[in-house]
């Protein structure tokens, strides 16, 4: 019995801690830009979603920019049209006032959006 080849070695310890760190290393660049967005307002209607920023000023987008979203525990994810591509836009929970904004949330996007 042989040693695997020493490429192999070294890919089965550096893939899992890579897989393991990998959060927590991108975690760090998105909180620095999300802190430089400065406060966040989001307005669901029945045209779109309109999303305020201190720094960047307001975007509207159309239902139709969307293809779906799917609730995780934390939030929502509003995903792009297109299955391949990323999510668009993350509602967390705890920007609710209260569990009733969540009922109105969910209602509001089960009237737009597919759920995935």
């Amino acid at each position: 019995m042989g040693h695997p080849p020493s490429s192999s070695s070294w890919l089965m310890v550096v893939l899992p801690v890579a897989l393991v760190c990998m959060p927590a290393l991108l975690a760090v660049p998105m909180a620095r830009q999300a802190a430089r967005q400065g406060s966040v307002r989001v307005l669901l209607a029945a045209g779109g979603i309109s999303v305020t920023t201190g720094r960047d000023g307001e975007f509207h987008s159309p239902w139709g920019d969307f293809g779906g979203y799917r609730e995780t525990r934390n939030g929502f994810a509003l995903l792009s049209p297109d299955p391949l591509g990323p999510c668009v836009l993350v509602l967390p929970k705890r920007a609710a006032a209260d569990p009733d904004d969540l009922t109105r949330l969910r209602d509001t996007l089960a009237t737009h959006l597919t759920r995935t």
